[in-house]
């Protein structure tokens, strides 16, 4: 994208072609330009248009259409549910999200204004109570640069919701990320003024605790979840699905050609937040991604018998703090890996809340996660089932050390299994099929079974390495539908949906040659699932898989 800037005559086109859309039957009470793409190849733009609608009955919808040269979606909401999700995030803000760092007013300008400042105020009061939960004792000392709040907002979605990240950081690039401080600055003045925070040289500090006396976190966060069900499995699921729905149209018109390569870079273009919040030291400012080092933290709390610790590296993961550390001793050298599980108290609740929706509890705090990893982990191994040897835990510093298992994650299979020209390695499903059953037979439910947390060894062998949401219950048909449906989002917007078939079903085969239940597998052709997942997979694909489950055996 080149430019963000909008022509008059096209600021005209829009409104009249939103006018149009509505036909006079409601009220357009705001309209605001919430992305803009330049079509080289075709000559005309991509728009997409933020409709705020007074007493629109659907709550939300989406239209996309073509308006002279170019493309238009249209995205409408009623007033009352946008205000509420602005104040409250009622719809896990994925409408308030488009007035978070760029838009252009076409209509009630300070409407719009007004409720970008109110939305930012409540996300920087959200991101301080979240630091104050998780350091209780430190975080008084933090200076806080406004860049923390701009990126904590990207890196808590962007797992969920790669889209996002995708749109945010062109826009990023284009409106310059100096220009978006400045709406979170003037956001915090309310805050400042309430002696929530003050300024030191550029930075924010916390003053005092944004808990409210008396409350206890873990009740509140358990009522805000409740209370926020059942409106999403009303209308959110609907208004995420016609999310989804424009964003493949868009791959389809080819007006966002990049969008598949940068997904597959998400984890090198995020950038961690913690990066901007120091504290103060005898030699200066330390970033608190630099304090917490995970080799000096080792050191201070491993058992003696480990060597020199010769390598530290930090892999994947938001909701925790995964490293992989290499030691040496007597020339020899191990691998491990080291998982902090962090309390997920004051994380964005709705992509978890999605997630579940009435078919999956989620553990939320770390110490619980831990209990869960460990267990379960212990329990298996005992039994023969390929899970990660754990070398070390500690309860205090919520730390799991575990074995290293050198190989290749199922997702590099499945992705060359699913693409045009095909792939090898089909046998490896009905292995991870072979495992789910065996974890099921022995009364555990792996939890999160996405095709992700299972590794194909150098050796041939399958191994599960991600134990923290296991359960010792029967909700043996959330794992088939994690895995089945979720590997369905690796297939290509529009390529044949039946070449997920050959998975699906080496899968199953290896599901039920293992012992496992055909009950458990025609439950995972249920509406339960098949509404949850549909955020990430598309419709027919799901569809198609759900037809695979329901007739299978």
């Amino acid at each position: 994208m080149k430019t963000v800037k909008l022509r008059e005559d096209e600021k005209r086109m829009l409104v009249e072609s939103c006018e149009r859309e509505v036909k006079g039957r409601f009220k357009i009470k705001a309209l605001c330009l919430t992305d803009i793409v330049d079509l080289e190849s075709h000559g005309g733009r991509y728009f997409e248009v933020l409709v705020v609608l007074d007493k629109y009955p659907l709550i939300s919808s989406f239209s996309f259409k073509t308006v002279n040269a170019h493309y238009v979606s249209y995205v409408m909401v009623d007033s009352k549910f946008f205000e509420a999700d602005v104040q409250k995030g009622l719809l896990g803000e994925m409408f308030s999200e488009k007035i978070t760092f760029f838009y252009i007013p076409l209509i009630n300008e300070g409407y719009l204004k007004g409720l970008e400042l109110e939305l930012k105020k409540r996300l920087i009061k959200e991101q301080v109570t979240r630091l104050a939960i998780e350091y209780p004792e430190l975080y008084r000392e933090f200076l806080i640069k406004p860049e923390y709040f701009i990126y904590d907002v990207i890196f808590q979605r962007c797992r969920f919701t790669p889209y996002i990240l995708w749109k945010f950081s062109r826009l990023m690039k284009a409106v310059g990320v100096e220009k978006i401080k400045e709406g979170f600055f003037k956001a915090a003045q309310p805050l400042i003024k309430s002696g929530l925070l003050s300024t030191h040289d550029g930075y924010l500090k916390i003053v005092r605790s944004p808990l409210a006396n008396g409350v206890k976190i873990k009740d509140r966060f358990a009522d805000y979840l409740k209370s926020t069900t059942q409106i999403l499995i009303r209308h959110g699921l609907g208004a995420l699905q016609d999310s989804s729905t424009a964003f493949f149209q868009a791959v389809k018109l080819g007006k966002l050609p990049e969008l598949l390569s940068f997904i597959d870079k998400l984890n090198l273009l995020v950038e961690d937040p913690q990066n901007y919040i120091f504290i103060p030291t005898a030699k200066g400012l330390s970033s608190l991604s630099e304090t917490f080092s995970m080799s000096s933290l080792l050191r201070k709390i491993l058992p003696d018998g480990y060597g020199k610790i010769v390598a530290v590296e930090k892999l994947g993961g938001i909701l925790n703090s995964v490293y992989l550390i290499r030691f040496e001793q007597n020339g020899l050298s191990e691998k491990v890996v080291v998982k902090k599980f962090n309390d997920w108290v004051g994380f964005k609740w709705f992509p978890l809340a999605l997630w579940a929706l009435g078919t999956k509890n989620f553990a939320v705090l770390g110490r619980t996660r831990l209990g869960r990893e460990y267990s379960s982990n212990k329990y298996l191994y005992e039994r023969g089932f390929p899970v990660p040897r754990i070398v070390y835990v500690n309860l205090r510093e919520k730390l799991l050390v575990s074995e290293f298992i050198e190989g290749t994650p199922l997702t590099d299979i499945i992705k060359p299994l699913l693409s045009e020209n095909g792939g090898e390695g089909l046998q490896f499903l009905r292995q991870a099929g072979k495992i789910v059953a065996l974890a099921h037979k022995n009364g555990v439910t792996l939890g999160d079974c996405k095709p992700e947390n299972f590794i194909v060894s150098e050796k041939g062998g399958v191994y599960f390495v991600d134990l923290e949401q296991a359960t010792f219950d029967e909700d043996h048909s959330w794992d088939i539908a994690e895995f089945l449906y979720y590997s369905g989002h690796y297939l290509e917007p529009f390529k044949p949906a039946d070449k997920i078939d050959p998975l699906t079903t080496e899968f199953l085969s290896g599901y039920l040659e293992e012992g496992g239940r055909i009950k458990a597998v025609r439950e995972a052709s249920s509406l339960k699932f098949i509404k949850t997942f549909s955020f990430f997979t598309p419709p027919h694909v799901i569809s198609r898989i759900a037809n695979i489950c329901k007739n299978y055996g």
